[in-house]
C-alpha cells in the first residue's frame, strides 16, 4: 500500500472514531489533535496536502 493510499484509509478511520462531521456541521469547526491523528500514523504525513490534488478522498467528499 502507498503513502497516499495510507492517508485516505487512515482519514477514514479518523472520520469513522471522531465525530468530526456532526461537530463542523454543529459548530462550524473540528479541532482534532496530533495524538488522536497519531493513533493512526504520523501526523506529519496525515496533514501534508501541498495540493488538491492530495487531498484524502473523506476531504474532497465533505
Amino acid at each position: 500500500m502507498n503513502n497516499a493510499s495510507k492517508i485516505d484509509t487512515n482519514w477514514t478511520k479518523i472520520f469513522n472514531k471522531y465525530p468530526i462531521l456532526q461537530t463542523i456541521k454543529d459548530e462550524g469547526k473540528y479541532i482534532i489533535t496530533a495524538q488522536q491523528i497519531k493513533e493512526f500514523w504520523e501526523p506529519r504525513l496525515m496533514t501534508k496536502h501541498d495540493h488538491s490534488v492530495n487531498r484524502p478522498q473523506i476531504f474532497i467528499d465533505n
